[in-house]
């Protein structure tokens, strides 16, 4: 049986396509610093359409996440606690307790440093 040939594009032809996928990146990021200071709108003034989409969207999405997530962790500690406290002696459930406790503690930790991310970069903060 003979053996099947994928084909494939040359070696140049991969690094050419490389190398300009990577210019159209490198020219799409760039783009806000290379356009002029009149063209970019920035929500500044108050009572803007900026100012009055983040007061009626954006922060009671935020104010529910913020509460939903702090409900999660909650019953994720308690179920931590109950699995720690029925593990009994046995090393294994102790160690899935303990690894569901740390994992939780990450998970608010990462969102607090997303909220303050946040707060940085809506103008004037969420509230």
């Amino acid at each position: 049986m003979a053996k099947m040939r994928i084909i494939s594009l040359p070696k140049t032809w991969r690094s050419l396509l490389k190398g300009t996928s990577l210019a159209a990146a490198i020219t799409y990021i760039m783009q806000p610093t290379w356009a002029s200071a009149a063209a970019v709108k920035v929500c500044a003034a108050s009572g803007d359409a900026c100012d009055k989409f983040i007061n009626r969207y954006l922060q009671p999405f935020i104010l529910l996440f913020t509460a939903s997530i702090g409900v999660l962790a909650i019953i994720s500690y308690l179920m931590a606690a109950i699995q720690y406290s029925s593990s009994g002696s046995e090393p294994s459930g102790v160690a899935k307790a303990k690894d569901r406790a740390f994992k939780t503690t990450i998970g608010l930790l990462a969102y607090i440093f997303l909220f303050a991310f946040l707060n940085y970069l809506i103008p004037g903060g969420l509230f």
